[in-house]
């Protein structure tokens, strides 16, 4: 536990240091992700910190009892994840060549519960790469030095927090980070350096990112609302008011997007959410599946920043959360976010997120 609490607060005090380089920022350059000028919803609050906590902690959102930032399995965690990665053929071998290409590379039956390849293309080799794209244009707007170089660390870092928080304390063959740590992650990572991807993923068919905001209870040190979500739109009308709508994470919804102006969009989607991992064996060896309710999300965004957004989920655990980001309430000058949670996962939950701060406040009524 001691040796948790010091690891957590080493990463903390580091990440706030390489957010304090805002301080010294440089005149904007052509950017593709980042763009410095938008100082409200989303963007306001990306950082390598924020990015980091949130794609660390997203499996902590569903419905898991021990949301503890401090007494989570990380040394059992870390120990399988590196003998996973540090033995990848055994491992795959140990659970089966064929089974590990169907479930992480491609599976004609479309089983999206058991189907890792989804989440393999969507986050690791689109949502990743766009992120290392975007905190380099970050760090290289705040005169970082090798921005590239600490891009690809800090992302690396919390895709690899994220296999250890979703391996838990499993000890034995997890072929999971193999895929995502070894294939899916470097290949998003050299993609996204190079100028064509980037424009087509900006211009073309531009990737968004519009993660949570993430909260810490400090009566038990529980992190809520933290989590990384994509979007992206396709127009539709020659007039460019209508667009398809995709935002996908570990809630997926498919719908419109309506302009409501030049500047601001409404979008509503209906599709599913993960609230509950299963985990299940295959000749003896942990995979993790997902249990999958439907949901229906609304999001409000300015610039493609997002303003505010609600994820109504259910029948099998009815929920709601709305986050409001910071800069779309002003009250007297202070300019908060917000996050509500109400339902079977979240009781009622509520936290407040000042954006010079990465990581907000919440509590939870039981």
């Amino acid at each position: 536990m001691q040796n948790n609490k010091k690891s957590i607060i080493s990463i903390i005090i580091f990440l706030i240091l390489a957010k304090s380089f805002c301080l010294y920022a440089k005149e904007n350059d052509d950017y593709y992700f980042y763009d410095p000028n938008v100082n409200y919803g989303s963007d306001l609050i990306f950082n390598p910190f924020s990015l980091f906590i949130n794609g660390s902690y997203d499996m902590i959102r569903v419905n898991r009892s021990n949301k503890s930032i401090i007494d989570q399995s990380y040394k059992l965690g870390m120990k399988n994840v590196n003998d996973n990665l540090l033995h990848p053929f055994y491992h795959i071998d140990h659970f089966g060549y064929e089974k590990f290409f169907k479930q992480e590379f491609f599976d004609y039956t479309f089983d999206i519960t058991s189907a890792s390849y989804f989440s393999n293309i969507g986050l690791h080799i689109l949502g990743n790469g766009m992120e290392y794209a975007k905190l380099a244009e970050w760090y290289d707007y705040h005169n970082v030095p090798y921005p590239h170089l600490l891009s690809f660390i800090t992302t690396i870092s919390y895709q690899y927090m994220n296999e250890v928080m979703e391996n838990c304390s499993y000890q034995g063959t997890n072929v999971d980070p193999i895929a995502d740590m070894l294939f899916f992650n470097p290949v998003g990572i050299l993609l996204f350096s190079l100028n064509p991807i980037k424009e087509f993923f900006s211009e073309k068919l531009p990737i968004y990112s519009w993660p949570l905001q993430s909260m810490l209870n400090p009566s038990n040190l529980y992190i809520e609302n933290a989590g990384q979500q994509y979007a992206s739109r396709y127009q539709i009308t020659s007039n460019q008011n209508l667009s398809l709508f995709f935002n996908w994470g570990l809630s997926t919804v498919f719908g419109i997007s309506y302009k409501l102006t030049p500047e601001k969009n409404l979008s509503i989607g209906a599709g599913g959410f993960m609230n509950n991992l299963m985990k299940e064996e295959y000749k003896n060896n942990q995979f993790v599946s997902g249990n999958i309710d439907y949901a229906i999300g609304i999001y409000y965004d300015k610039n493609n920043s997002l303003l505010a957004s609600a994820l109504v989920t259910g029948p099998k655990e009815y929920n709601l959360r709305i986050n409001l980001y910071p800069n779309i309430i002003n009250i007297k000058g202070i300019k908060p976010g917000i996050f509500v949670g109400i339902g079977e996962m979240d009781n009622f939950t509520a936290g407040i997120n000042i954006a010079l701060i990465p990581i907000g406040v919440v509590t939870t009524v039981k």
